[in-house]
């Protein structure tokens, strides 16, 4: 039996023509579905869908903040994020990249400390640049996880995104210091993937390499059962050869070398490590 996705689409999403793609290219069945009618398909999902994405976007213009309308939606008008965890729970994956990794952190589903996704425990607020940043971002693994597994120590993903600095109070929020120490400790057994500086190969929370400084420089994240999780950088634009800015520098490398065999688009074996984690 062959795996299937659902791509989440509409209200303002993007990028989901370009996951749809991903998957097919890595092997799986991908068919789109509307953001509205996830509730409506919900008692029909678990029988033949594996993964349901959620890709990135503007939802609902991100009027009160990123994903922060859709977020209640799921809540309260179609009661979703039950559906949604119990989904994971019995092995099927959900997987958000940008606006869809807004999504599943505010909704409480990520990180969900304590298998606890009831309620939001740190947030996703506009970038320390100040400004829309669209990069070629370095990134490392930090936990081992399936979709990652295989990938280069140090490997670069798009980020396009105003709103992906990952904070975990504010002088305004009311988190106490040491409620805050206690989250850290928490979120680091959850910190998927880390933007690194590729001249040192640390983990960073400066500029442009972290392109939005995030705490501790955390670029993604995971639920404890591996099955919930996201980033916000885009790797559904990486899974061709020339996307990658390199391109140019590595066919030619590759031809001097006599290697027809270049090394795979780091975006394109993300995806076919879900689906053969779920094949």
């Amino acid at each position: 039996m062959s795996v299937k996705a659902l791509v989440v689409y509409g209200l303002g999403i993007g990028c989901h023509a370009e996951t749809v793609k991903a998957y097919q290219l890595a092997g799986a069945e991908a068919e789109l579905i509307h953001f509205n009618d996830l509730a409506k398909k919900k008692t029909k999902i678990n029988d033949d869908v594996q993964i349901i994405n959620f890709s990135g976007g503007f939802l609902h213009g991100d009027i009160l903040g990123s994903a922060m309308c859709a977020t209640n939606e799921l809540a309260n008008k179609f009661e979703l994020i039950d559906f949604l965890w119990d989904f994971s729970e019995k092995g099927g994956v959900l997987y958000g990249q940008c606006n869809g990794f807004q999504l599943l952190v505010k909704s409480g589903l990520l990180p969900a400390f304590g298998n606890d996704y009831k309620q939001q425990t740190v947030s996703l607020v506009h970038n320390e640049c100040g400004y829309y940043r669209v990069a070629h971002v370095p990134h490392k693994v930090v936990s081992p996880h399936f979709a990652f597994s295989g990938i280069d120590d140090l490997f670069y993903l798009w980020c396009r995104h105003g709103e992906g600095k990952i904070e975990f109070g504010s002088s305004t929020s009311s988190y106490s210091p040491e409620q805050i120490t206690e989250h850290k400790a928490k979120i680091a057994k959850h910190v998927l993937l880390s933007y690194v500086d590729p001249s040192t190969g640390k983990i960073t929370e400066e500029f442009p390499h972290n392109p939005n400084g995030s705490e501790q420089g955390i670029a993604g994240l995971s639920s404890s059962n591996q099955r919930i999780f996201g980033h916000m950088a885009h790797p559904e634009v990486s899974v061709l050869d020339h996307t990658d800015p390199e391109w140019f520098k590595k066919k030619e490398l590759a031809k001097r070398a006599a290697n027809a065999d270049r090394a795979q688009p780091v975006g394109l074996k993300i995806f076919k490590n879900i689906v053969s984690e779920l094949s």
